[in-house]
Parts: structure tokens; C-alpha cells; sequence
């Protein structure tokens, strides 16, 4: 016992508990009551958009902010924020990001907002994705497929676009490096819904009812990485089909990601919501 317990309980003081709150603030801890509210923290987002040249529209009963280049929007609910693509907007084809943005930072909220606009569906190049062999010429598709050794993201881009070519069939996919904020992630963004019905590259609500969005982590920049994670951003397919979470080396995964769409190809017709095959 320290003395100055020893002296508490000499003159009848009870001994002081730690306070919860007080702890829970010398660590850090956020806590309900240091939150802003919901609309003090979305008037300093709008705010900062504002600066960071969005077009912000408030004073409506949904304010938005929309992008510099028009093709991200940003709807602000009552508690929570929901972002559209393309070039027309509508709340309805909106997707919510986040439930509670009071314990986001403005720097978090950028960012997070960055990354989701970067999967934004974007037509694919005009120029042809680099063939299989052309990339590797010495190995066979199905070696590099079991091969362990470390690629670049522009490495291991190559490798699945040359998979998916005879994976996906005329379904539209995209693979997208993001070199932003320090980390490298590749996203795949593929929506199940045939080419000759829907040509996109806009497909709004439609294209949501369809999208499987997946994130591939590990990779620093173009230094080669041994091992890479790969997980669900975001699917509208039925549960069944469900990619669980996975982390080996960066051809192992492409192999995995490629087989596992060609799968969904195969078995989960397109959810026509919005167009009718034929007409």
C-alpha cells in the first residue's frame, strides 16, 4: 500500500476508485460525450469539400457535395453518408459509406472518400491487356498459378487481367492499382451482367445489383510482395457465393480471385433490375 493510501485510511478517507471516464479519456478513448453531433460534423465535411473545390449544395433536406471532375456525389443523411457514381446522380442508385461519421476524422473521411471514388466503374483502356504470355513467356499459365515468388502490383495486375480474360467471358471487370496515401491497394471491380445487354460504362442501380468489389492489400508501391491479402469490399451476389478472405502469395491470389468469378459467372445469372435481355 503507498503511503498516500496509508495516510487515507489513517484519517477515515475511503480509498478513491478510478474513475472510468477518466481513464477511458487518458487512453484516447473517444466517448459518447466527446463526440460532435451529427450535424456539427457534417457541416464541417461540407466545409472542407467546399475547400478542396467539391460543389457543395446545402440548405436542402439531403445536402451533397459533388466532385471536381462530376463523376463522385456525396449524400449527406440525417446519420449517414451515402456516394453515387457516374455521370448523372440520384440518391437512389447511392451507397452508403459510413454509419457514424462523428468518430472520423476530416483527414479519415478524405481518405476514405478517395478510395471509394477510385473504384468508381471507368471504361477499360482502349489499348488490349498485355496477353498471359507476353508477361511471363516462360511459364505456363497453370505454374504461375502455384508459384510462390514476389511480384509488383503492376505484376500481379497483369497476371489476373490475363486470367480473367478466360474467366469472366463478357462480363465487365476491371483491375485498378491505387497507389494513394502511402499504401497500394488493387481493387477488382467486376459487375456480373453481359456486355451485349448492358455495354455500360455508366450502369447505376443496375450495376450495383450486380457488383462484386474486392480489395487486395499487401503490396507497397511497385516493390515486389511475397504474400497479399484479398478480401470483399462489397457484393450483391447471393451469400453462397461469398469469397472468404485469404492471404498467400500474390499468384496464388490471382488464381483464386480468377477461378472464383469464373464460378459466379458460371452459376449467378445477371440480376436484370433495370433493362430487359432482347428488347
Amino acid at each position: 500500500m503507498s503511503s498516500i493510501q496509508e495516510l487515507r485510511k489513517l484519517a477515515g478517507i475511503s480509498p478513491r476508485l478510478p474513475n472510468l471516464q477518466e481513464s477511458r479519456e487518458r487512453c484516447g478513448v473517444l466517448t459518447e460525450a466527446k463526440l460532435p453531433t451529427f450535424m456539427a460534423k457534417r457541416t464541417e465535411l461540407l466545409a472542407h469539400l467546399k475547400k478542396e473545390g467539391w460543389a457543395v449544395v446545402d440548405g436542402l433536406k439531403v445536402p451533397h457535395a459533388t466532385s471536381p471532375d462530376k463523376q463522385s456525389r456525396l449524400w449527406f443523411k440525417t446519420q449517414a453518408v451515402l456516394m453515387s457514381h457516374g455521370v448523372k446522380h440520384a440518391l437512389g442508385d447511392a451507397r452508403s459509406m459510413w454509419s457514424d461519421i462523428r468518430t472520423m476524422t476530416v483527414e479519415d473521411f478524405m481518405k476514405a472518400v478517395h478510395r471509394w471514388s477510385q473504384v468508381s466503374y471507368e471504361p477499360r483502356e482502349s489499348a488490349e491487356t498485355p496477353a498471359w504470355s507476353d508477361a511471363y513467356p516462360h511459364v505456363e499459365e497453370g505454374d504461375l498459378a502455384e508459384a510462390d515468388e514476389a511480384m509488383t502490383a503492376t505484376d500481379f495486375k497483369t497476371a489476373l487481367d490475363g486470367m480473367l480474360r478466360s474467366k469472366v467471358g463478357d462480363r465487365h471487370v476491371r483491375v485498378k492499382i491505387d497507389n494513394s496515401f502511402g499504401s497500394t491497394t488493387v481493387y477488382v471491380d467486376f459487375i456480373n451482367l453481359e456486355k451485349s445487354v448492358v455495354p455500360g460504362p455508366n450502369f447505376g442501380a443496375e450495376g450495383e445489383n450486380n457488383r462484386i468489389l474486392l480489395d487486395v492489400d499487401g503490396f507497397k508501391g511497385e516493390q515486389p510482395a511475397g504474400k497479399v491479402k484479398v478480401e470483399v469490399r462489397k457484393s450483391a451476389i447471393p451469400r453462397e457465393y461469398k469469397l472468404r478472405a485469404k492471404a498467400a502469395a500474390p499468384a496464388k491470389i490471382a488464381a483464386y480471385i480468377a477461378d472464383f468469378l469464373g464460378k459466379v459467372v458460371k452459376e449467378v445469372k445477371p440480376n436484370y433490375t433495370h433493362t430487359k435481355p432482347g428488347a
